[in-house]
């Protein structure tokens, strides 16, 4: 995978809340052909980007798109769901514009805005005090700064973590995440979630994204995803290590193992989470 590929495997590593169907046609706006080179080639087979026929999900970049979210409620009104990403202000002018059918709607901070690491899921305060611990800075002021955010939040909401969003606005019944991986986690009984933090780790061809199921009770799994070579090989060395620590006498000190699952687009890991 070339550089510029890893760069956008990293940009869009929130592609996982997608609430995509098998053969769904998804339509793009405000994205360069680079860009739509890489959702045809992500979201492929699971989805059909730019494909012939009406689109089922639309994905639109608010700051770049050439088109105002008034003139397009048209052609998204045949839609199942809509993902936009942008300054706040942007993403708010089409959540007036998907008003009505698209009913089912979840938001998603990006912190930090100007170059994201985790994204924070908006509509339950448990769900985004989970997800800022997943946000560990390198430098001691950072990790500050993010304990502050949660203390601020807490107290007065999530303001602070609305300046640049996705936002994710679906027909009830059909917003739910299914990845190949989300759908494992339904099938291996875990309790019902209701939503995803994911922590976007770090861009390059090792990059290793993690996510967050959320529900009601504290978080139990978290699954670590690889799309790149490098990445994936780090990934299956992880997977080792911690099922041979699970045998030796420092095993109630890590995370118990719980599978490996592996595509054409992915490796996933499934490993027990702990909070810090």
């Amino acid at each position: 995978m070339s550089d510029t590929a890893s760069h956008f495997e990293y940009r869009f590593g929130w592609r996982w809340l997608l609430p995509l169907e098998p053969g769904q046609t998804i339509s793009l706006a405000g994205f360069d052909e680079q860009e739509r080179a890489f959702w045809r080639d992500a979201l492929t087979p699971a989805a059909r980007v730019e494909a012939a026929g009406p689109p089922q999900g639309w994905i639109i970049d608010a700051e770049r798109a050439s088109v105002h979210p008034a003139s397009m409620r048209s052609m998204i009104a045949g839609a199942q769901w809509v993902a936009v990403v942008g300054p706040q202000a942007s993403v708010q002018q089409w959540r007036r514009s998907l008003a009505g059918g698209l009913s089912h709607i979840r938001e998603y901070g990006l912190l930090p805005e100007e170059n994201p690491r985790v994204v924070i899921p908006l509509g339950s305060a448990r769900h985004t005090r989970a997800a800022l611990h997943l946000y560990r800075p390198e430098f001691s002021r950072d990790r500050l700064s993010v304990a502050l955010v949660r203390m601020f939040t807490r107290v007065v909401g999530s303001g602070l973590l609305r300046r640049r969003v996705v936002l994710i606005a679906a027909r009830p019944g059909g917003a739910a995440p299914m990845s190949q991986a989300a759908a494992k986690l339904a099938a291996d009984g875990n309790k019902p979630f209701t939503d995803f933090a994911i922590q976007l780790g770090s861009p390059g061809a090792q990059c290793i994204t993690a996510v967050l199921p959320l529900h009601k009770a504290r978080p139990q799994c978290l699954v670590k995803n690889a799309a790149m070579p490098e990445a994936r090989e780090r990934l299956k060395n992880e997977a080792e290590a911690l099922q041979r620590l699970s045998h030796s006498p420092c095993a109630p000190a890590i995370p118990r193992y719980k599978g490996l699952l592996e595509h054409a687009k992915a490796l996933h890991l499934f490993q027990e989470y702990r909070s810090p």
